[in-house]
Order: structure tokens, then C-alpha cells, then sequence
């Protein structure tokens, strides 16, 4: 028997002006797992936040 899923989680990236905020949230348990902020919106801002 599989057990229920209890993590599902949301990535964003916010702009503010001239820097980036990228982040990843666990909907269920409401936690943020990680963050990163940069200058560029790019696959660095991401590998970063990871």
C-alpha cells in the first residue's frame, strides 16, 4: 500500500528592482527550503537556490 504524498513543492522567483529572489516552499509543512538572491535571472540563480 503507497503511502500519501506529504511534500509538494513551489518554486518562484521574484523580481525587486535590480535583484532577483528565487525560492522554494514545501506547501504542505508551509517551510521554506531554500533561497538565493542575484543581480541576473538566469540557471545560476536557480543552481544557487538548489
Amino acid at each position: 500500500m503507497r503511502s500519501p504524498r506529504t511534500f509538494l513543492w513551489c518554486g518562484d522567483v521574484t523580481d525587486e528592482e535590480k535583484l532577483y529572489l528565487a525560492t522554494v516552499e514545501d506547501l504542505f509543512s508551509r517551510r521554506l527550503l531554500g533561497y538565493a538572491m542575484g543581480e541576473h535571472h538566469d540557471a545560476a540563480l536557480t543552481v544557487a537556490l538548489l
